[in-house]
């Protein structure tokens, strides 16, 4: 089966969306798909793999790709003919992308990362969310398939779009072939003045309100200085400002403040880590469940994780993810006590955990399920872009 993956991420950009983006395209490959991705990168991709990747521009503003999207989804359509066109949806996309597929019969399947109205609600954005919901039910409704990555933005979908669709819910992997057999944990920690002994949480990304770095840094306080906490992502000079201002005197030394990584140099830096920290302020968000991709890093790592929601790829008492029980820095100290000790048993569980539960060919499986669901319907009936 051929499946064209279009995208407006930056794939020269070492993020998550773009590990989802690659990763879930080389899961396709893996299970004998022909998975093509039309995105833009503004230079090498982050990542390499076994599958065609069409640039769609290089110029690396949000504006700038989604219009060279629009001016080549329906010749791209036409020159890869495939049998399903899987889209991870972006603010606009019906207007830059869907409207110009109108009736070509091709079965398209939206993945939802997130409650976009929202999202931009709590990002102060009160101009653009009206409009951005009009466009995002548009999108709903328009599409023949859903992809959300929670059962609460399922629901959230179909009382945007006043109608339902078939669903499956995507899961957000990790490629656990990334993780090395060995780590030079001592040595990495060693550089950073770190005893074997003291405990390291690590926090990958950590610019947003819901991402909770303020309840982090204010759990640090509480700890003593046995413990540290590393944050990788730091895009812009405001992320380090931001850690400066809540993080005075001596409690700054323990604290160290990583710029975005390519993914192979963060998993180099993170093997040296102990907890994961996940979203921490998901209260913010007006959320209660995710699956944040970081979140596999760190369990494919050997790490346990502290959240703030709850995490639907794993059980609910599953000794590898503990949910905060109050929304405060005295929260996150709580989960950490309740994840003690740290064993290598229970690192050898989580990286177990990962192989077999958080694989990018687990993902697609999911993704093929609901792909071959409407391909039936096309067969049997219609299936054209509205």
């Amino acid at each position: 089966m051929k499946v064209l993956h279009v995208s407006n991420v930056d794939l020269a950009v070492p993020e998550g969306s773009v590990e989802h983006v690659l990763g879930l395209a080389q899961g396709l490959r893996e299970l004998g798909h022909e998975p093509v991705v039309l995105a833009p990168s503004s230079g090498q991709p982050a990542k390499r793999g076994d599958f065609e990747v069409q640039n769609a521009a290089s110029d690396p503003s949000a504006l700038a790709r989604a219009q060279a999207i629009r001016g080549t989804i329906r010749a791209c359509v036409e020159d890869v003919a495939p049998d399903a066109l899987y889209l991870r949806s972006f603010p606009l996309d019906y207007w830059f992308v869907l409207r110009m597929l109108r009736g070509i019969e091709v079965p398209v399947v939206a993945e939802l990362n997130t409650m976009a109205r929202e999202q931009h609600r709590v990002l102060g954005h009160r101009l653009r969310t009206p409009i951005l919901a009009g466009f995002e039910a548009a999108t709903l409704r328009a599409v023949d398939g859903w992809a959300p990555v929670t059962n609460e933005i399922a629901e959230y979908a179909r009382q945007l779009a006043g109608t339902t669709k078939p669903a499956r819910v995507a899961l957000n992997a990790f490629d656990v072939a990334d993780i090395p057999e060995r780590h030079e944990r001592d040595a990495i920690r060693a550089r950073y003045g770190v005893m074997s002994s003291d405990t390291v949480m690590v926090m990958a990304g950590f610019g947003h309100p819901w991402h909770g770095v303020d309840r982090a840094i204010r759990a640090m306080s509480l700890l003593d200085e046995s413990h540290h906490l590393w944050l990788a992502g730091a895009a812009r000079p405001t992320d380090i400002e931001m850690v400066d201002d809540l993080a005075a005197g001596p409690l700054r030394s323990r604290i160290r403040v990583f710029e975005s990584m390519p993914y192979g140099d963060l998993i180099h830096l993170f093997a040296a880590g102990d907890v994961g920290l996940s979203s921490l302020a998901f209260d913010r968000h007006v959320l209660t469940e995710a699956q944040p991709l970081k979140v596999a890093l760190y369990v494919a790592l050997g790490m346990p994780v502290i959240v703030s929601y709850r995490d639907i790829r794993f059980p609910t008492n599953s000794p590898l993810v503990v949910r905060m029980e109050s929304d405060t820095p005295a929260g996150v100290v709580d989960a950490l006590d309740r994840l003690k000790p740290v064993t290598p048993s229970l690192r050898r569980q989580a990286m177990d955990f990962a192989a077999h539960n958080l694989s990018w060919q687990a993902a697609a499986r999911r993704t093929v399920e609901l792909i071959d669901e409407l391909r039936a319907v096309h067969v049997n009936g219609s299936s054209k872009v509205k």
